[in-house]
């Protein structure tokens, strides 16, 4: 101040004052920088191991499909009466054996969508058109699915309980009859179980069972090919997605 030279420490102050704020604003570029680098990064994580879900997903619903359509088949065999008639007991055993069973094995993989949202990622800026798309699909179309999958677990027939076999639990002990067909022997009890077992096979006790069996599985397998076809079309955006 005694040389007059107040004015050039003033101006050599505030270029220290504006550099430092620019450093300040450098650095918190850079970080805002790296953590979008890394946020993006990570999102990208969560939809190829999405992705995967997914397609096991798809490949647990064409299972399915293959299975409920093959065992529609069989349950056709079985209202036929001249292929009951024709058909061996042991192929009639095993064809009711395989036509008619749930899908409560059939279930969606969620496990990466529950990590995604325990983390808050569902919120994730990028990408953003097809986390909605991924969200929808883990809460409508999984809650849905799960209903089908409770209905059939309540309204499902199985073929083998007493109220469907009422008649035949007083003749047949089916454990023994079952364990007696794969034996190359044949005994009188055995085909005394044969002739029953067709007989009831062709009987409305049986058929009304069967038949209400079979409308449930018709509609089971109409729900899982739309299922296939939401996991495929959903797998097909994150394809696109991550192409860009």
């Amino acid at each position: 101040m005694e040389k007059n030279k107040t004015g050039t420490y003033l101006k050599y102050a505030i270029g220290e004052i504006i550099l430092v704020v620019i450093g300040i604003l450098i650095a918190l570029q850079i970080n805002n920088w790296n953590e979008n680098r890394n946020t993006h990064n990570l999102s990208k994580i969560y939809l190829n191991n999405i992705k995967k879900d997914l397609i096991t997903d798809t490949i647990t619903f064409q299972s399915g499909i293959k299975r409920f359509e093959n065992s529609l088949v069989l349950q056709g065999d079985l209202f036929n009466p001249v292929k009951v008639n024709i058909l061996p007991v042991d192929s009639l055993f095993s064809a009711i054996n395989t036509a008619f069973h749930s899908a409560r094995i059939y279930k969606i993989n969620n496990s990466t969508y529950l990590k995604l949202t325990n983390s808050g990622f569902v919120e994730s800026k990028f990408f953003n058109e097809i986390f909605i798309d991924i969200n929808n699909y883990y809460t409508k179309e999984y809650n849905t699915w799960l209903e089908y999958l409770e209905w059939d677990k309540e309204n499902g027939t199985t073929i083998y309980q007493p109220e469907s076999f009422i008649r035949l639990y007083d003749i047949i002990d089916f454990p023994d009859f079952e364990k007696q067909l794969k034996s190359e022997f044949q005994t009188s009890i055995e085909k005394e179980y044969k002739v029953a077992f067709r007989e009831y096979i062709k009987s409305p006790n049986f058929r009304n069972y069967a038949w209400k069996s079979h409308k449930e599985m018709k509609a089971l397998l109409e729900k899982m090919k739309y299922q296939k076809s939401v996991t495929s079309e959903l797998i097909e955006k994150i394809n696109n997605e991550l192409k860009k």
